[in-house]
């Protein structure tokens, strides 16, 4: 979660825990809204407190937007800009 923090400038808090927490069983979640063509992200995670595994979410700021809704054309953008194209397998 770190690289792709790293790649796409994203930040996240989560109550209590330290800066860019990054759990066992945690996750990044990219939800599109076909509709809008938008993309919320959030951090799920679980601080183990009981034995029902309920997730907390909290928002995840892209910093290119400064909020944690960003149009897809944005988002594909920005993960675009941050591949090196010498790295990419093209279909002969």
């Amino acid at each position: 979660m770190w690289s792709l923090a790293a790649t796409l400038d994203l930040f996240w808090e989560a109550k209590g825990l330290p800066y860019l927490p990054t759990l066992p069983g945690s996750m990044l979640r990219f939800d599109l809204d076909a509709t809008t063509k938008t993309v919320t992200v959030s951090y799920m995670y679980t601080l183990f407190t009981n034995f029902t595994g309920d997730l907390s979410t909290t928002p995840v700021t892209l910093d290119a937007v400064n909020s944690n809704v960003v149009s897809l054309d944005k988002l594909r953008s920005l993960a675009l800009d941050a591949i090196d194209r010498e790295c990419v397998v093209r279909d002969a």
